[in-house]
């Protein structure tokens, strides 16, 4: 559909996944700037395909899961789909700050958009990362995708059983 080799279909599955270029590279036995290489002939692709936003690799995983690039049951695979349940953790406070993240806003934008400082965006990043138990930015982007799906009338029922 978007003319995606099977190698970058790979690589586009473990960035999905929330995996490194590091750790795609080592899993798929290619060097590191091979797969940096590959991202961006996947970005470049996509652009062409009218989403004039994408910009980085959070973007990637997240058009791959929305395009339906994947079939819709590797979605609750996917490890954020375990981690759906603890956003429950989540005091009013981070559950704004996790939307603002979800959007791919960054800290300023968050503190402006909220009306607080920027060191407590970061507390509260911090704090959302933890209970969360995610290692970046892109693992929490990738949660906000997965449940925005599982709620979503496209595909609901994936979830209902894997609970």
């Amino acid at each position: 559909m978007y003319g995606i080799s099977p190698t970058q279909y790979a690589v586009v599955g473990l960035i999905s996944r929330g995996k490194t270029n590091q750790e795609a590279s080592t899993y798929l036995n290619m060097n590191y700037q091979t797969v940096k290489n590959h991202i961006s002939e996947v970005l470049i692709k996509l652009n062409h395909q009218g989403e004039n936003d994408l910009y980085d690799r959070t973007q990637i995983a997240i058009v791959a899961i929305r395009e339906g690039l994947f079939p819709p049951s590797l979605i609750t695979r996917l490890p954020e789909s375990s981690k759906i349940p603890r956003l429950s953790l989540l005091s009013d406070r981070e559950s704004e700050v996790f939307e603002c993240l979800v959007q791919g806003m960054v800290n300023k934008e968050i503190g402006t958009a909220l009306t607080i400082s920027a060191q407590t965006v970061k507390n509260h990043v911090a704090s959302i990362l933890q209970k969360l138990r995610c290692r970046s930015r892109h693992e929490v982007m990738l949660i906000g995708t997965v449940d925005a799906l599982r709620r979503s009338t496209i595909v609901p029922e994936l979830f209902s059983h894997s609970r």
